[in-house]
């Protein structure tokens, strides 16, 4: 689409037309600049700019460089404002129940939307997340506060600003999360660690549970960081546990419920001190686990069935058949959590 001429825009912006839009351009380094924006119709750039003093239309194309800005910026300060109509007066921050403008925006932010995915390798998800709807409606407030003319880059924080504010938000719920507890007299600590299967980092976290007659049921993660310990026995899971608490001014006794799965080393590190509860998943897991495998259970027919499904996916995991299925099939491994559940319900599932 070629350039408009002045009064196409101008009408366009008489209409409200979504399409039209402004941002500086990419080469604009000169101070004089800070009062201008380039107009943009359907993202195509044209050959007119915008005052943001006197909000008046421009002409200037690529390469005038910045001398009639330059011009036009002492014209503003020299000249006080007269009777003519400027273009923004046609422009409104509410429009109201107009469907068609409703459906051109719509479409113009599923086009916004499908772009930013794109280009920044996003999820779709994204969009329908919370918190970029919050910061969706941050961008909007603030484009209604300021001259619409003011560019959205101008507006974004850098990520090392952002970087620092993740820092602040941090520190501040911390200090809240740590006097809201303070009144809690029983709580259950989850705690778990986990390695993370492509960088083999390991990790811990601690959650703290407790119930009030307000909201229920409480959930807050109190950590969830690298486990930099030299192993994972039992004293030095106790010393973990213990210095994640003393952090928010929590600690181990009597009163204090602790969750966790019924490895030897947790058994071990909360035999003392705290009330150890075994989780309710580990002892289903193990009960599935033991009827299957164990030979003095008894339950030969279903182990026998189970051993045959074991020797099929064997041979499929080796076969060139494997690529012809919609899922990787996987063979039982004692140490791999919910292993049996996962090799029987892939099985079926293919």
């Amino acid at each position: 689409m070629a350039s408009l001429s002045k009064s196409d825009i101008e009408k366009l912006i008489r209409n409200r037309d979504p399409s039209v839009s402004y941002a500086k351009p990419k080469k604009a380094f000169s101070e004089h600049w800070n009062n201008y924006s380039q107009v943009f119709v359907n993202r195509i750039p044209q050959h007119y700019i915008c005052c943001s003093n006197c909000e008046n239309l421009l002409a200037w194309k690529t390469g005038d460089g910045s001398t009639n800005l330059k011009k036009h910026s002492q014209y503003c300060r020299d000249k006080s404002p007269g009777n003519q109509q400027l273009v923004t007066k046609f422009m409104s921050s509410n429009n109201g129940n107009n469907e068609r403008l409703i459906r051109m925006i719509k479409k113009n932010l599923i086009t916004a939307a499908a772009e930013f995915c794109a280009i920044d390798n996003r999820p779709f998800s994204l969009i329908q997340g919370n918190g970029f709807q919050h910061l969706a409606n941050a961008i909007y407030g603030a484009r209604r506060a300021l001259s619409a003319f003011n560019p959205i880059e101008s507006l974004l924080p850098d990520r090392t600003t952002i970087s620092r504010e993740i820092d602040r938000i941090f520190f501040e719920d911390r200090a809240k999360l740590i006097n809201l507890i303070q009144s809690v007299k029983q709580y259950f600590i989850t705690i778990d660690f986990w390695t993370e299967p492509y960088t083999k980092i390991g990790y811990g976290g601690l959650s703290i549970h407790y119930f009030d007659d307000k909201f229920g049921l409480n959930v807050f993660i109190l950590c969830c960081k690298a486990y930099k310990l030299p192993n994972q026995q039992a004293n030095n899971v106790r010393l973990f546990t213990e210095n994640i608490l003393r952090s928010f001014s929590l600690e181990l006794d009597k009163n204090t419920f602790i969750v966790c799965d019924n490895e030897n080393k947790m058994r071990a590190a909360f035999r003392h001190g705290a009330v150890r509860v075994g989780c309710s998943a580990h002892f289903l897991n193990k009960i599935v686990e033991h009827s299957l495998t164990l030979p003095t259970i008894g339950c030969y027919d279903i182990q026998m069935m189970f051993n045959n499904v074991q020797d099929l996916v064997s041979y499929l995991r080796r076969s060139h058949n494997q690529s012809k299925l919609s899922k990787r099939l996987q063979l039982f491994t004692k140490t791999r959590w919910n292993s049996v559940k996962i090799v029987v319900f892939l099985f079926d599932y293919v």
